[in-house]
């Protein structure tokens, strides 16, 4: 299964990593832009990009997930699901909308319960 995980925060690592280790195809990390960090202001990447780089898979970091550059992004790597963990942002129906299994926008709560994937829950810490 394609997979476009969105998330920034370590609370996202685990799931993240359980996507990869299940088998997914996971084409894409959209997490938050680095940030300024510190008193010395040091730019400082969200949590979950190292993991990412790591495992190589391509990070996109828009400023805005409702710009139309954003999104055109998202439609192009044309995912079977998202899984949102942890995003940092309101995401917008346009962004929930772009899977390759939906051929219009997703307009209720129980449509878009299709587009969240539910993983294993472990308190086990790596």
């Amino acid at each position: 299964m394609r997979v476009v995980f969105l998330g920034s925060g370590a609370f996202a690592i685990p799931a993240f990593e359980a996507l990869i280790g299940a088998g997914h195809d996971v084409a894409a990390l959209v997490t938050q832009p680095d940030r300024e960090k510190g008193r010395g202001r040091a730019l400082a990447p969200p949590p979950l990009k190292p993991v990412a780089e790591a495992r190589g898979v391509p990070i996109h970091q828009p400023r805005r997930i409702r710009e139309p550059a954003a999104q055109e992004t998202l439609r192009g790597l044309a995912p079977d699901i998202q899984v949102v963990v942890a995003y940092g942002q309101i995401l917008p129906r346009r962004v929930t909308g772009t899977c390759a299994s939906h051929q219009r926008p997703l307009t209720t709560a129980l449509e878009r319960a299709r587009a969240i994937a539910l993983l294993p829950y472990t308190t086990e810490t790596h």
